[in-house]
């Protein structure tokens, strides 16, 4: 969450926050809504065990609309 730049370091100020990068909040807002909308409760699932497979394939299985 540094890269965010709401939890700081002690002696590190990050450079730029990623969440003040210009759109990144409608990207953000964007991939919140299509994950709500699933029905899937990723706090259950074992997300590296899914990092080599397909992303498209991923999308499908977990009911998750790609990025538009």
């Amino acid at each position: 969450m540094g890269c965010t730049g709401l939890i700081h370091f002690h002696h590190k100020e990050p450079e730029i926050g990623v969440m003040a990068r210009p759109g990144v909040s409608d990207v953000w807002a964007s991939a919140l809504d299509r994950g709500a909308r699933s029905g899937v409760d990723f706090t259950t699932i074992e997300h590296l065990a899914m990092a080599d497979q397909p992303l498209d394939e991923v999308r499908e299985r977990l009911q998750v609309a790609p990025q538009k």
